[in-house]
């Protein structure tokens, strides 16, 4: 899914934009992410459920962008220490078409003539970046504190509050690795895991994953606490 877009639409000729050499000068790659697509409307559709179609065709060039760039990042990140296979960014890649942008500009043109639609769809990295960076350290500090909840529950024995916590936690993870994808995207070549953060959110799923079985031992399996643990958990993790 994408949003938090704004379009225009320009109903003329051909637009300059559809140059290749055009588009790259004005969005550059340096500073944006760009996807673009266009389509000749042989069957006399309505324009504007054309130019629909080709919008989506677009932002699809973008999420794909983003999928191989994390892709890369990860593969180039593997290390070998001590025999031991240790993949950074294991936590954070995965084929998921869920992704989320926000802060994209569309541009929309249809040629009469020609009858044909053109769609660009552009993002500033830098404002990306900062929404995105925000975006992964308020997800990662709401997870740090119902993790620090879960073990004051367990504490406590009460492994009930203790797997309610740390299911509450695992929730708010998809999101932040969700961002954690345009931070890479943006950051190819170039990553930090101060911005991106990476080992601290597989540090955080260490922790919730050793929580549960903690829990889940300590409950003595009952079928009522078991029934509770499975629900609870469905209905968090849809």
């Amino acid at each position: 899914t994408l949003f938090g877009s704004f379009s225009t639409l320009i109903k003329a000729q051909t637009p300059d934009w559809a140059s290749d050499s055009i588009r790259k000068f004005r969005y550059p790659e340096r500073d944006y992410l760009v996807g673009y697509a266009s389509e000749k409307n042989t069957s006399k559709e309505d324009p504007q459920i054309l130019l629909g179609r080709i919008e989506g065709y677009a932002k699809g060039q973008l999420i794909e962008y983003i999928r191989v760039t994390v892709q890369s990042e990860s593969t180039s990140e593997v290390t070998e220490v001590n025999d031991n296979i240790q993949k950074k960014f294991r936590s954070i890649y995965s084929t998921s078409s869920n992704l989320e942008l926000t802060g994209l500009k569309v541009e929309k043109s249809y040629d009469p003539k020609t009858k044909i639609g053109y769609v660009v769809v552009s993002a500033r990295k830098i404002e990306l970046f900062g929404y995105y960076k925000s975006i992964v350290e308020s997800g990662l500090t709401k997870s740090s504190q119902k993790i620090e909840e879960a073990k004051a529950a367990l504490k406590n024995n009460d492994s009930q509050h203790a797997l309610k916590a740390c299911l509450e936690a695992s929730n708010l993870l998809p999101e932040v690795e969700q961002a954690q994808k345009v931070l890479l995207t943006i950051k190819a070549g170039n990553t930090t895991d101060a911005d991106v953060q990476n080992e601290r959110t597989a540090k955080q799923r260490s922790a919730i994953e050793d929580i549960i079985r903690q829990a889940q031992r300590s409950s003595g399996n009952t079928i009522d606490e078991a029934s509770f643990f499975i629900a609870r958990g469905l209905k968090l993790q849809t």
